[in-house]
């Protein structure tokens, strides 16, 4: 199981300076790999999150919340915030649109409630679209609110030390070269990142950046 550290940012415009890991891993096999990455870094109120992938031309049709983003050249953040607490996570499903795609699946797994969160619809998440390295690459920043946590999972907080598990992908359904990359290897024989047992180890550090 991979491992990452999030530190603590002054602003949220440092996840920039924060080391990145590599979404890289592809279980099922891959032709095409572009490089695509991750940094996780935290603020008194929240997550902060990039992701980055090296496509000058990326598919980016879905323009409504909630749409298959998956299905465009899409990146994605999966994240179990309280796995002592719950076995539920979000996962966080971007195009380079800056369209989002929330679920929610619940402590039951793939038999119990896996459904689409109307926050998606909102500015709860600040969301920014990037272009990256003279252009070569788009990105995704974005928040997320522990108070949006709290609504979701109780009130049960995130503070230096904290230890939560999730993983980072990337993948492009419907692109002219379906791709599924991963940065925590997956255990799935056939292309599935809803496999909650197959998260890294994530954490709250308390570096300051």
């Amino acid at each position: 199981m991979k491992e990452l550290v999030a530190p603590f940012l002054e602003d949220a415009g440092r996840i920039l300076a924060v080391p990145r890991v590599r979404i890289a891993e592809a279980p099922w096999g891959a032709t095409y790999r572009p490089r695509a990455e991750a940094a996780l870094g935290w603020r008194p109120d929240g997550l902060v999150v990039l992701l980055a992938a090296w496509e000058e031309s990326p598919r980016a049709v879905e323009t409504v919340p909630n749409a298959e983003v998956y299905q465009d050249s899409c990146l994605e953040f999966f994240v179990q915030p309280f796995p002592k607490v719950s076995p539920a996570y979000l996962n966080f499903e971007f195009n380079a649109r800056g369209t989002l795609l929330l679920g929610f699946d619940g402590p039951d797994g793939p038999a119990g409630e896996r459904i689409r969160l109307p926050e998606a619809e909102g500015s709860a998440f600040g969301i920014r679209s990037l272009r990256l390295d003279g252009g070569r690459a788009w990105g995704i920043r974005f928040h997320v609110p522990f108070a949006f946590l709290a609504r979701r999972f109780g009130p049960t907080g995130m503070a230096p030390g904290h230890a939560f598990r999730g993983n980072f992908q990337k993948c492009g359904d419907r692109c002219e070269v379906p791709h599924f990359l991963a940065w925590n290897p997956i255990a799935a024989p056939a292309p599935d990142f809803h496999r909650r047992e197959c998260f890294g180890a994530l954490r709250l550090g308390e570096l300051l950046l």
